[in-house]
């Protein structure tokens, strides 16, 4: 994902929790989202970031074939007359 700020963006990644992420690029505090600040082109431009990247695909590819554990329900809070 790429949240657009006023001064910066991030590249963010949904399962950043579970990346390895060994040079400590993924920044955040959620349960599962982490991102990298991007200010300049060299934020992520780099072989660091491409390699963090590169096994989030996998990580997602491999997560393609997994079965969900939610199954689809609708929630409504609107009554019926």
């Amino acid at each position: 994902m790429l949240p657009i700020y006023t001064n910066h963006l991030n590249l963010g990644f949904n399962k950043g929790t579970i990346l390895k992420d060994p040079n400590k690029l993924l920044t955040g505090t959620g349960n599962l989202i982490r991102h990298i600040d991007i200010k300049k082109a060299s934020d992520y431009r780099n072989p660091k970031v491409k390699a963090l990247i590169q096994e989030a695909i996998e990580l997602a590819i491999k997560d393609m074939d997994k079965p969900t554990k939610l199954i689809g329900s609708t929630i409504s809070k609107i009554k019926k007359k």
